[in-house]
This record gives C-alpha cells, sequence and structure tokens, in this order.
C-alpha cells in the first residue's frame, strides 16, 4: 500500500507533534492529531497587548538543528529576526550586583564573578582524572572537575534559567550529555572544548564551516512557527480531543479512543505517535493496562512567568544584554531576567522596555504558585535592587506553568528504559517529545523529523 493509504495518528500538537505531522504529510502520509486543549502550539504561545508582544512559553530560539530547515519548508526566512548583536552580553549577579560574564580571557581574569582562588583552580582541571560514575549530578560534576565557586555562581544560575532546575539534582549524562561527553571522550572538559574550538574551524577540506548558530525569534515571536504549522495541517487537527485509550487489533492497525464534546469517538490508525507530557500519558490505557503509569512519576516543577513594562528612564541599567541570571546563595525570589526590548525590536512601545522575570522552578516551586500580587511585589523588590527602578512597572502580565519543564534527574535512565521497552514490545507506538528528547525547541523540531522518517522505515 502507497504511503497516502496509511493514517498515522499524532497525539498533541505542541511543536513536537506539529512537526511530525508536517514531515508526515510530506511523506504522504494521511495524519489526525489529537490536542486536548483549542490551543495549538503547546507551551508555545504570542500575544500582544498594550504594545507589548508577550511569550508565554519560550523567549528565544537557538537557530541550529532542523530548526532552520523547518523556518526555510514553512516560507519563513523572511519573517525571521536575529537577536539584537550589541545585546551580546550575560548578566550574573554577585554580591548583590549583575555583572557581565567573562566571553574572553583578559574579561575572565577581571570578573569579579569567581575568587582568584576560584580562577586558579580552573587550570588544574586538564589534570584531575575522569569520573567512574555511570550517573552523576550536575552539582557533583561540576564540583568535582571545576570546583565550587563556578557551580555557584555559573552554571547554577544557567540550570535555573534552562531547565528551571536543581543541578543536585539533574544528571549531567542525560540533562547535559554534551558536557558528560567531554570528559568521557577527552578525559577534560577544558582540553575537549580546545579540540572541539581547533576543529571546528575548518571542515576535513579545508573550508569554512557553518557559522555557529545565532539566537532567533520572529517578527511577532515564535508563535508565527506554530502558527504556520497550524495552517498547513489545519484540516488533520482535532481540537479538545483527549486520548484515553490505545489498542493493538490483531491485524497490527491501532484503535484510538478520544473524548470530544463529552462524546466518546474513536479512530483505526496505522501507528502512533506521542507528544503529550508524561504526566498526561501516564493516564492512557494501553490494551485495557496502565504500562504508561510509571512515567507520572517524571518530575515537572512549576514556573511562573512575571512580563513587566517600564518606561525607559525608570530603569537605571542600561539593559545592554541578553538578560541576567541569579545564584540560589543570593537568596531573591526571581530566577533571572530576559531583557526582551533589548533582544528583539517591536517587544514594547516607543519609550519603553519589557523585563520578563521567572519565579519558582526545583528552587523554589511553592513560590510559583503565589499570587499574582505576591510574585509581583517580591520581583519589583529584586528588580529594583539589581537594576535600578525609579517607577512602577506600566504594564503586567502573569503566567505560570503548573508543571512546566521535565527534569532530567540522576536515575533517569529508568523512564528511557520503560519508553524503549514500550516501543519495542508495541511495534508501531511511537513516544516523542521533551521527556526524551531535549528540552529546546530546536531538539524537538529535530525529534520531529526523526520521528517522522522512523515511522517512514516502520510502515515501509
Amino acid at each position: 500500500m502507497a504511503a497516502s493509504d496509511k493514517t498515522i495518528a499524532v497525539i498533541g500538537a505542541g511543536i513536537t507533534g506539529l512537526t511530525t505531522a508536517f514531515k508526515l504529510r510530506q511523506a504522504g502520509f494521511d495524519v489526525v492529531i489529537f490536542e486536548a486543549s483549542g490551543h495549538v502550539g503547546g507551551q508555545i504561545r504570542t500575544k500582544r497587548e498594550d504594545g507589548y508582544l508577550l511569550e508565554t512559553g519560550p523567549h528565544t530560539l537557538l537557530g541550529r538543528d532542523k530548526l532552520p530547515t523547518l523556518v526555510d519548508e514553512l516560507g519563513l526566512r523572511g519573517r525571521m529576526i536575529e537577536a539584537n548583536s550589541e545585546a551580546n552580553k550575560r548578566y550574573l549577579v554577585r554580591y548583590g550586583k549583575p555583572h557581565a560574564a567573562p566571553m574572553d580571557p583578559i574579561s575572565f581574569l577581571k570578573t569579579q564573578l569567581l575568587s582568584p582562588l576560584a580562577k586558579l583552580r580552573l587550570f588544574v582541571e586538564p589534570f584531575i582524572p575522569p569520573g567512574n560514575r555511570s550517573d552523576e549530578s550536575l552539582a557533583d560534576f561540576v564540583t568535582r572537575r571545576l570546583g565550587p565557586e563556578p557551580l555557584e555562581f555559573a552554571v547554577g544560575p544557567l540550570v535555573a534559567g534552562t531547565f528551571a532546575g536543581d543541578p543536585g539534582k539533574l544528571s549531567v549524562k542525560h540533562a547535559f550529555p554534551k558536557l558528560f561527553n567531554l570528559e568521557r571522550e577527552h578525559g577534560s572538559l577544558v582540553r575537549g572544548l580546545l579540540t572541539r574550538v581547533f576543529e571546528g574551524r575548518k571542515d576535513p577540506q579545508g573550508k569554512k564551516k557553518t557559522p555557529r548558530p545565532k539566537l532567533i525569534s520572529f517578527d511577532e515571536g515564535s508563535q508565527v512557527l506554530t502558527g504556520e504549522l497550524e495552517t498547513r495541517l489545519e484540516d488533520h487537527i482535532e481540537r479538545e480531543s483527549r486520548v484515553y485509550s490505545l489498542e493493538k487489533k490483531s491485524n497490527g492497525r491501532w484503535l484510538v479512543r478520544f473524548r470530544q464534546s463529552d462524546k466518546r469517538r474513536q479512530k483505526t490508525v496505522d501507528a502512533v505517535v506521542s507528544t503529550i507530557p508524561t504526566h498526561a500519558l501516564a493516564e492512557v490505557e494501553l490494551d485495557g493496562a496502565e504500562p504508561f503509569a510509571p512515567l507520572d512519576d517524571v518530575y515537572y516543577p512549576p514556573v511562573s512567568i512575571l512580563a513587566m513594562g517600564f518606561r525607559c528612564e525608570d530603569v537605571e541599567h542600561p539593559l545592554d544584554g541578553f538578560g541576567m541570571l541569579i545564584p540560589a546563595e543570593e537568596r531573591r525570589s526571581i530566577l533571572g531576567t530576559l531583557f526582551m526590548s533589548t533582544l528583539f525590536p517591536g517587544r514594547a512601545p516607543d519609550g519603553q522596555v519589557l523585563l520578563t522575570s521567572f519565579v519558582g522552578g526545583a528552587r523554589d516551586p511553592e513560590l510559583a504558585l503565589e499570587d499574582k500580587s505576591i510574585l509581583v511585589e517580591r520581583a519589583l523588590a529584586d528588580l529594583d535592587d539589581l537594576l535600578g527602578l525609579r517607577g512602577q512597572p506600566q504594564f503586567t502580565e502573569h503566567i505560570v506553568w503548573k508543571k512546566a519543564i521535565p527534569q532530567y534527574e540522576v536515575g533517569y535512565a529508568r523512564f528511557h528504559e520503560i519508553m524503549d521497552d514500550l516501543e519495542a514490545d508495541n511495534p508501531g507506538l511511537f513516544l516523542v517529545g521533551n521527556f526524551r528528547n531535549g528540552i529546546a525547541v530546536p531538539d524537538l523540531v529535530t525529534a520531529g523529523y526523526e520521528a517522522a522518517e522512523r515511522i517512514s522505515q516502520f510502515i515501509s
């Protein structure tokens, strides 16, 4: 049978599900996308209010892997914008002040982020033997190789800003595999980085390699990407359709049962790819049993996002960078703040700036669920101390994700084993998403491409 005679069910209309469905359609398959909510795009949402452009999910995208390819295939290159090249500073807070992170050897020697002893400690790293633990927390790994200060005042804040996670619990192997592999392949982080820099200058033919990926967005925010996918796939999307049961038939096909508008319906398909979070997948039955239930143990901490607009003259700091990250040792309420109106044009009205702060995560999950008034008060106190505020915000928006980002904690291999076994025991079932393939948008786009290829090979 031709690909056009086969139907693939895609559960979840986030970026992973949309990309997978788009590539399957390109390959000639029929697809049906089941989305439990009325919104298409998952955590990627953008809205404009009072002249501010607000992101409720990913605020910046890194143009790497398959993301640029997808942008081109969707004809969105003309709407893509690169981050302001002059906003290349990354601020880290120490001693109650934001300091620009060192970007070269001279600034590293001058920085106040690390003590003289901590700087000297880094020169010892190439002589430290590799560890022998199969799984190790990021905190243990960094402390062992670099010492405690880089963990506290560099890596820790970075983890809070990406995973909203706890470096003492996150697995370096699963959450930061590139870092893990540097030690495994080169015996040292410093040697590994130097080797990659040298090898990355030219390809084997001596030609210059592709430039480093840049931070990007779109003229009307990240939802331009998912919005175009939604338009292309509109006739294949079943909104407010919650899948509650999967059944493998004796003929190899699948029966998908779902609730839509209080009615129970079903659809027979040739393969199923689930991209929904593990806590949602855990509620789905498979052949009358609950084999997905153990995946409910994956931890997703809550995160609150506070977007606040100020008059330019009401912020003393020049906001000449990407944003600032705050170590746990500084004992602040916010994890960090993005200088959104510095990064991309059109994010705030003329004469205004947009600051987006993050609260909670694994560092302080209870705080993320506090009322908006409490969060705004505490965030303003931090921003006043760190950036210098002369007035109240002209605009405030609060978004909360009660289950934000899956945490690849030490021992996460057991979840990979569960997913591997589920796929092996149920041919035609594919599990793809940020719980397995990385948490960044480029990772998920690439996972969508790879999933479509795997499904095509399975069908053939």
